[in-house]
């Protein structure tokens, strides 16, 4: 996990689900007002969702290939 990672779960961000290793979280000071904050392979960043994705909409989005 990157130290950013890991400073950012030090703050007890609200775990609000995950979807396809997307471990997505409400951010730890602006809360709903802000769109979720993501984990993926030990690294944090800022979604595009303010909801938990359907696998759909995590796969365009991210434009991820879809398993066969």
């Amino acid at each position: 996990m990157t130290p950013k990672a890991t400073a950012f779960l030090a703050k007890n961000p609200t775990f609000i689900g995950a979807v396809a290793g997307y471990r997505f979280y409400e951010h730890p000071t602006l809360g709903d007002e802000s769109p979720l904050v993501y984990i993926k392979d030990g690294r944090v960043g800022l979604s595009d969702f303010w909801e938990v994705p359907t696998l759909d909409e995590l796969y365009d989005l991210y434009d991820i290939p879809k398993a066969q």
